[in-house]
């Protein structure tokens, strides 16, 4: 099943049960992101904003990448930076929990986030 055939982003529905409104959307809001490749799959991400919904309706969003099958410990992809349409902002995520493990940071999260993310080879 495809995301778009479960989630509408941009209508009532986001609005209502969602929460998903420009003026909720601020620097260090977290966001599950649908991401489309260029084979059409359409993939949800984990992100956090870096800026709010600009006049142009883009987001500037840093990911996350989930480390375990819990749906829950994520860490923060520092190079993954990219602009999206505030259409294709699924759902706002309260914040995480910063989890410290020997030098490493990782965010988890109190229910597991529905992510579908492009395995890694």
């Amino acid at each position: 099943m495809k995301i778009c055939e479960l989630y509408s982003p941009g209508s009532l529905h986001d609005l209502l049960v969602e929460n998903i409104h420009p003026l909720f959307i601020n620097n260090r809001t977290h966001l599950l992101v649908k991401v489309a490749s260029e084979r059409k799959i359409e993939y949800a991400y984990l992100g956090r904003a870096k800026s709010g919904v600009d006049e142009d309706g883009d987001v500037r969003v840093i990911f996350y990448k989930s480390v375990d099958d819990t749906g829950k410990l994520f860490k923060l992809v520092e190079p993954d930076v990219s602009d999206v349409m505030f259409e294709n902002l699924l759902q706002i995520i309260p914040p995480p929990r910063v989890v410290k493990r020997r030098r490493r940071i990782f965010y988890e999260f109190h229910q597991p986030i529905k992510v579908f993310e492009k395995k890694s080879k």
